[in-house]
């Protein structure tokens, strides 16, 4: 949900605006936005707390596509174009602060989470206690009831700051390369130092995000027990370097494991304590060889450059399409048509976008995926280590 909401966030910001409204409309319509998500979450709590069901489910989903929804709508009638116009750098657009803008821009998202998730307790503790009075029926230990604080930390821990303090930290270092590389403003390589600069910022923020997330997980070092020993011996054996093994306390909310760093030495494996307390040792092998799959096999760099050359096709075609709308437009009839022709423009780089996310890199990633439980089935029948060969 959250990817979704920063896609619609990446794609509206060069979008003109569909239904431009007046600032003061606009404002009123950002209060609105969490108004009205939190209303609906409020009503999916209540009538979920008396019934179940088909007809619950689709209301929950419904409550949930607000947050998308509720915010593109808010970008069409001109909330991007709002938060752009404010002074928030040095006196022009170029100058502007991306990270102010960012926190700017999303500030209505966030309140509308916050609301949503606070709505959504009563709910959550009830699913949880059903499930234990399950549990103590067939002699399994009772799940962590959260506190409504504790339920809000955990969603904006891994609901929220998991997305966003990447992409605040990419902003950020935006601002800085912007300072830095002020004094060549003028300078004949312009271009080429700005690149680099961003390009050697990201690179960066990609280094150090795995720390970050490990700190927001609040993620603690695993004892030396058997079966780290066992996940050890099966990371050496693939091939795999890391940092350390360490334990998401998830609340027993979560049963997964995830591998986090492009770098050996800045690489994190985190295990969630439902994985280590609810599954066996063989299906814990599982799915810790599922997610080493995904390195050894170098999905992540596979779909980055999957991305960059979506952007840049994306780019041609569309830039192709505004030469050619330009040459048809050529007079005195262009200032009237340039919106349009932005429009178009605009439109058909999201097509692209969406029609390769959906066909070419849906079925790369299920691809991926099956790649990867290979590796998982491997290692569930290897408690010893494996020996793989590159197939």
């Amino acid at each position: 949900m959250q990817i979704m909401i920063i896609a619609i966030f990446i794609l509206m910001a060069s979008v003109p605006p569909v239904w431009l409204l007046s600032p003061c409309w606009i404002v009123v319509s950002a209060w609105v936005y969490p108004l009205w998500v939190m209303g609906f979450s409020r009503l999916h709590t209540r009538v979920a707390l008396g019934r179940s069901g088909k007809g619950v489910r689709l209301l929950g989903m419904w409550a949930k596509a607000q947050l998308v929804l509720g915010f593109g709508v808010l970008c069409a009638v001109g909330w991007m174009m709002l938060i752009r116009g404010l002074p928030l750098g040095r006196g022009n657009h170029v100058d502007q602060s991306r990270l102010l803008t960012l926190l700017l821009a999303i500030g209505p998202v966030i309140l509308a989470m916050i609301g949503y998730w606070a709505l959504q307790y009563d709910r959550v503790l009830q699913i949880r206690k059903d499930f234990n009075h399950a549990r103590n029926a067939v002699g399994l230990g009772p799940l962590v009831l959260w506190s409504r604080r504790g339920f809000l930390a955990w969603q904006l821990r891994s609901g929220l700051l998991f997305v966003l303090l990447p992409l605040l930290a990419i902003q950020l270092g935006g601002d800085l390369v912007t300072l830095a590389t002020h004094p060549w403003a003028k300078h004949r390589w312009q271009w080429e130092i700005l690149t680099g600069a961003t390009a050697v910022m990201i690179f960066g923020v990609f280094l150090i995000a795995p720390r970050i997330l490990v700190w927001v997980a609040g993620a603690k070092k695993m004892g030396k027990t058997p079966i780290r020993i066992q996940l050890e011996t099966l990371a050496k054996e693939l091939g795999i370097r890391y940092r350390t093994i360490r334990i998401w306390p998830s609340g027993q909310a979560v049963a997964n494991a995830a591998v986090m760093g492009i770098v050996g030495r800045l690489r994190y494996i985190l295990i969630s304590d439902s994985l280590l307390q609810q599954f066996t040792p063989p299906q814990i092998r599982a799915v810790f060889g599922h997610e080493l799959g995904h390195v050894r096999r170098h999905h992540i760099p596979y779909l980055m450059l999957c991305l960059i050359s979506l952007m840049l096709w994306a780019s041609l075609v569309t830039d192709g399409v505004w030469w050619v709308c330009v040459q048809i437009a050529a007079g005195d009839s262009l200032p009237i048509r340039v919106r349009s022709i932005l429009a178009i423009k605009e439109a058909l780089s999201i097509l692209i976008m969406v029609g390769f996310l959906v066909v070419v890199l849906g079925r790369l990633s299920r691809l991926f995926e099956r790649q990867a439980d290979m590796d998982g089935a491997y290692c569930a029948s290897h408690p010893d280590g494996v020996d793989l060969e590159d197939d």
